[in-house]
């Protein structure tokens, strides 16, 4: 199992600060020195209440942010004073308090000292900004800040004891409220999965206090639709894209060879990385098992991994090797084995963006020709805006609805002609409530 990192480590410790900075408040007790003397010989003892902590993880609507930030540190300056000058300094500040974490509350690993600060701004100032500068500070070396915000719960939970998670407890809340501790980039409005954590005294809910561990609504979220759409106007420019077994080319040639071509002004070509490996995958998992050594003797001079699987064989080579010899050579040792398998070869993935000083349908026939010379089946499409028939897209897990701009630019098919009707696929991401990437294709045929 691997080791948690400081990072991690720090993250964790956190949480427990934030727990305890409020158990003060949070635990009913009589205290150490109650003055017994005091209390008449009569007079029954106080008895202390059972307090019980119970956690739960629920989806929660954040209603309101406050100016107010609880900032955790790591440093190396022992003068708190020093630090709280520091902080103080970079903005208008209404209420403030600070403390060290105790050492012996400290996880080992942590050598430097650890600064806890509650920071309440004043109105006018702007939090995001004071985040920044509390960042930039030379006298920390790892800053954590979160924002309070109030956030409106289910009505009912199911909580689950702290102490033995076979305990659960179900809670109907009278005042579905609760502050958290919010990321910064939370917003107003914005959806968050909430981890709570819940104080009963003899069976009732005296306090709780929630930690914010995932933005729904900030998550991106994949969207895909289908619609009808009219070219309204063709742009200068294509996208070209192949793909091919690995055939021991110079591919990178080929943005050369596209740029000869008459009326290209602009060439961006993208070769994805080749990954030099041929898969051998056999029928018979004890194949690999019996012929092992042999295989091994008949291809001495080649990179090979038995570790897969019992069915798969993974032989490495660059760029440098000689591909058809190697291929020849795999066939030929394996041929006397009469041995039932398949072969797994690399994949090429090229891309071009072509932009023309005008349009001229010989250009795409000319740009086929070049990739047909790479074993490269090009597919070339062209920029157009077009007039979509829909107007949102539904995220179909949540049911999200984003407002879409009905008109779009789209990668059409080259030999399209303006006011054309054509299907197109949409690809798009949705954060919150906004589109925040989208591509429209017509599909391959």
């Amino acid at each position: 199992m691997p080791r948690p990192n400081l990072a991690q480590i720090f993250s964790l410790f956190i949480a427990l600060i934030m727990v305890s900075s409020i158990a003060s408040y949070m635990l009913i007790g009589r205290g150490a020195e109650q003055q017994q003397q005091n209390i008449p010989e009569q007079e029954a003892p106080k008895v202390q209440p059972k307090i019980e902590i119970y956690d739960a993880e629920v989806d929660a609507n954040v209603v309101e942010l406050f100016p107010s930030i609880f900032l955790v540190a790591k440093t190396e300056e022992a003068e708190k004073e020093v630090i709280d000058n520091a902080v103080l300094q970079l903005g208008k500040i209404s209420q403030f308090n600070s403390y060290y974490v105790a050492e012996d509350k400290q996880p080992k690993i942590m050598k430097s000292l650890t600064y806890a600060a509650n920071i309440v701004l004043a109105e006018d100032e702007n939090i995001i900004a004071f985040t920044e500068r509390v960042r930039d500070l030379n006298i920390f070396s790892h800053v954590e800040l979160y924002r309070i915000a109030l956030a409106k719960l289910p009505k009912e939970i199911n909580y689950v004891k702290e102490e033995d998670k076979n305990v659960t407890r179900k809670h109907s809340l009278e005042e579905p409220f609760v502050n958290i501790y919010a990321s910064m980039l939370t917003l107003k409005g914005d959806i968050v999965k909430v981890s709570l954590k819940a104080y009963f005294a003899d069976g009732q809910l005296f306090k709780q206090i929630g930690f914010e561990v995932e933005n729904i609504s900030a998550k991106p979220k994949f969207l895909s639709a289908e619609s009808e759409a009219k070219i309204v106007e063709l742009y200068n420019r294509l996208d070209v894209s192949g793909s091919s077994i690995y055939r021991q080319k110079n591919y990178n040639k080929i943005k050369e060879e596209l740029e000869k071509i008459e009326k290209v002004e602009k060439v961006k070509f993208y070769l994805q990385p080749i990954s030099y490996r041929i898969y051998v995958n056999f029928d018979d998992e004890n194949f690999l098992k019996e012929h092992m050594q042999d295989i091994n003797n008949a291809l001495k001079d080649a990179n090979l991994n038995f570790k897969l699987s019992a069915y798969s064989l993974r032989i490495d080579f660059d760029e440098n090797t000689n591909y058809s010899e190697l291929k020849d050579k795999i066939k030929n040792a394996l041929q006397k084995f009469e041995a039932n398998y398949t072969l797994d070869e690399p994949n090429v993935y090229v891309r071009a963006d072509v932009n023309l000083s005008e349009f001229d349908s010989s250009i795409v026939e000319s740009i086929q020709e070049v990739f047909g010379k790479y074993d490269l089946n090009a597919t070339v499409k062209r920029l157009a805006l077009v007039d979509l028939n829909i107007n949102k897209l539904v995220d179909k897990q949540t049911k999200q609805e984003f407002m879409l701009e009905k008109r779009q630019k789209a990668w059409v098919d080259a030999k399209r002609n303006i006011d054309e009707e054509v299907k197109v696929e949409i690809q798009a991401i949705g954060q919150r409530k906004e589109i925040s990437y989208i591509e429209v294709r017509e599909p391959t045929s």
